[in-house]
């Protein structure tokens, strides 16, 4: 009998161990996953951020960009109806028989009036 305990305690501890190592062979292959899996979200993560910051940049370059040419619309606005003002202070002139190089200011100022009624 005490043979026999002794030979299923040998076959017991045997597969212990041996169930051990498969159950570390496991840890190690899901830890090495693991390691795996990280590295790879490191590595978006990196390339995103790169990414993100080349937009960023493009977007602050296309923000002035953009200021300028709002920046230039309104100066050409501005250009504009002072051109059409003059033009219309050019017909109002010769409609009404003003010579051009009208110098009274109150003259100016009521034909100024009259414009920006219209």
């Amino acid at each position: 009998v005490k043979g026999h305990s002794t030979i299923m305690a040998f076959k017991f501890t045997e597969e212990t161990l041996h169930r051990c190592r498969e159950d570390e062979e496991k840890r190690k292959d899901i830890t090495c996953h693991f390691q795996k899996m990280l590295t790879e979200i490191q590595d978006q993560i990196e390339q995103h951020s790169s990414r993100n910051d080349k937009l960023c940049l493009e977007n602050k370059s296309l923000t002035e960009k953009l200021e300028s040419l709002m920046n230039q619309c309104e100066l050409r606005d501005e250009v504009g109806s002072k051109v059409n003002i003059g033009h219309n202070i050019t017909s109002v002139r010769t409609t009404f028989g003003f010579p051009l190089n009208l110098r009274n200011k109150v003259c100016r100022e009521s034909i100024y009036q009259q414009l920006r009624i219209k």
